[in-house]
């Protein structure tokens, strides 16, 4: 699968009005989900900065996460409130922009407390090109993935 990245502002969706949006950073592959920053430079190519937007997307498909993956709100929970208007319902986000200018691939870490919502979720953290620091806090979705613990069989 691809995404076309272009300039969504106002309503727009039109190619013509690509702001030369990219994907500079490694991305991350988590819980079946795939997770990319994007780089958005300044119209001025001598001019330093710019923005970045976080995406998180099922990895094998491309398509949008089934739950939001976004605390946009900021109370803590996963939930409709959450959600956006898009096309007369409310929808999950696959992006969030930066606050910070320029993001590079995330640091994650992981909460291991299930008690907001019954959701598991993730901090990513990202210094961007401003000087500051942003945390975003990210659903993983209610069922432990990965290795919960492992043994060491020796062959004698």
């Amino acid at each position: 699968w691809y995404m076309d990245l272009y300039n969504t502002d106002n309503g727009n969706n039109s190619y013509s009005d690509n702001l030369g949006e990219r994907m500079v950073a490694d991305p991350v592959l988590r819980n079946g989900r795939i997770i990319f920053v994007t780089l958005l430079p300044l119209d001025d190519p001598c001019d330093f900065g710019g923005d970045s937007w976080l995406m998180e997307l099922e990895a094998a498909t491309g398509g949008r996460v089934g739950v939001t993956p976004f605390d946009l709100n900021g109370d803590g929970l996963f939930d409709v409130k959450d959600y956006v208007p898009y096309g007369g319902n409310a929808t999950p986000v696959s992006g969030q922009k930066s606050g910070v200018g320029i993001m590079p691939t995330p640091g994650i870490l992981k909460d291991t407390d299930y008690s907001h919502g019954g959701v598991g979720r993730e901090f990513k953290y990202f210094s961007g090109s401003s000087g500051n620091i942003q945390q975003v806090s990210e659903s993983v979705g209610t069922a432990f993935t990965g290795r919960q613990s492992w043994r060491e069989i020796y062959d004698n």
